[in-house]
């Protein structure tokens, strides 16, 4: 007898191992599903949102014809470098040269008029003591000296002052009395003052010698004297303003500081680049600008979209696992809720391109309502509404329509009981978009 009970507690207790091990099966089978519904809803709710931050490459180059017409992808603003380029060197441009007066070429040149005559002053004094006559000029009519010896004094003057002035000019200079020389240094002086006062730049130094010449012409008595003084006067004339590099620069810079970036605006849907077009500088500028020609893949939103996705999943989990445990435990509903997500995602993203108004979350949640449970819908309709949020084009204001519209579409079935009830809650649904 107690061999026969012992039979039969051994058995009973086989039973309910081989039992328990089914069950613990069934649950680590159960989990598995779970995971598994969690990580390709995930997967493919990522993939949806963020399929717009992998741009397409556009292999476009200079003078290419473009073979298609291409669209800018969402709204841009961009710096416009060649057209603030253009502005700043034309600013640049407008700013005039600034020249500063060179006083100390004007002193250089009266000096160098002093010495000029004072040393032919004083090959006069030794020509008259080598002829023992010191009250007569040298004349070409005393004979005491020939043109040849004329010639070489004025060479030598210009070797020793360093200038390059005719010698038939200074030779004649030799032969004028001191009264005369005077009177030719004194004009050559003041007028050589008053022309390079006004402002000589290098490049209008022959201008500044024929108004020279005009002015030396209209102050001397005599003809010939003003010939001579014409000559020295043109020969020694300087530049009297220098260019000031640094204060020039500095204007420019100024202007070009002034002048603001070039900002254009590219809507979503405008044509950038028309078929047939030649591709043109501009062109690839403003594809560079936009990203369109060396598109980056932005790893932050995607990586940001997965957290978020994976965060509104969990708690669709936990809500599902806390208060409606029978089904959380039910893989098949779990899985239609994930059709469901998937699809209403799916279809938010192709409607976005029409109209974010179009996206259907409203029937997702009368689906919902109807096959499952009202809170249930509901909390799936605040994160489905969420997520098609972060599609490109979305905002807050489609985010709001959605939670309005799929909350009303649940109010409008709560008691459902024909058909006509499905369609007045569709047109309380249109009302309300």
């Amino acid at each position: 007898m107690k061999l026969y009970e012992k039979w039969n507690k051994w058995k009973s207790r086989d039973k309910i191992s081989g039992k328990n091990m089914q069950k613990k099966k069934l649950i680590d089978k159960n989990i598995i599903q779970k995971i598994s519904i969690f990580f390709v809803l995930l997967t493919t709710i990522t993939l949806v949102l963020s399929i717009n931050f992998f741009p397409d490459k556009i292999l476009l180059k200079e003078s290419q014809i473009c073979t298609k017409d291409i669209l800018s992808p969402g709204d841009f603003e961009f710096v416009d470098v060649e057209a603030t380029q253009n502005l700043r060197e034309k600013a640049a441009k407008s700013i005039k040269e600034v020249y500063d007066l060179n006083l100390a070429n004007i002193e250089n040149v009266e000096k160098q008029i002093d010495n000029l005559f004072s040393k032919i002053k004083e090959y006069q004094e030794k020509a008259n003591e080598s002829s023992k006559d010191t009250t007569s000029p040298i004349t070409e009519n005393d004979r005491r000296l020939t043109d040849n010896e004329l010639n070489k004094m004025a060479n030598e003057i210009n070797e020793d002052l360093g200038l390059s002035i005719s010698e038939k000019v200074i030779a004649g200079c030799l032969q004028l009395d001191n009264l005369s020389l005077e009177k030719i240094r004194v004009d050559i002086k003041s007028s050589m003052r008053k022309i390079m006062e006004q402002g000589i730049k290098e490049d209008d130094l022959e201008n500044a010698k024929k108004q020279l010449i005009r002015e030396i012409s209209e102050i001397s008595l005599d003809h010939h004297d003003a010939l001579i003084a014409s000559e020295i006067a043109t020969s020694l004339l300087l530049p009297s303003l220098f260019l000031n590099e640094e204060d020039t620069e500095k204007r420019r810079q100024e202007a070009i500081a002034s002048v603001d970036d070039v900002i254009r605006t590219i809507r979503k849907g405008q044509i950038i680049i028309r078929k047939g077009e030649v591709i043109s500088s501009e062109d690839i500028a403003i594809l560079n600008a936009l990203g369109l020609k060396n598109p980056k893949i932005n790893f932050f939103n995607i990586v940001g979209i997965i957290m978020i996705a994976a965060i509104c999943i969990l708690v669709v989990f936990l809500y599902l696992n806390y208060f409606y445990p029978e089904i959380y435990e039910n893989v098949n509903k779990l899985i239609l809720l994930g059709i469901i997500a998937i699809f209403v995602v799916l279809l938010a993203k192709i409607a976005s391109q029409a109209s974010g108004y179009l996206m259907p979350i409203a029937s997702a949640s009368m689906l919902i309502a109807i096959s499952l449970n009202p809170n249930i819908a509901i909390l799936l309709t605040v994160i489905l509404s969420l997520l098609i949020g972060f599609i490109p084009g979305g905002g807050i204001n489609y985010i709001l329509v959605s939670v309005i519209s799929g909350i009303v579409a649940i109010y409008s079935i709560r008691k459902i009981t024909q058909r006509s009830s499905l369609t007045r809650a569709g047109l309380i649904i249109a009302g309300v978009n």
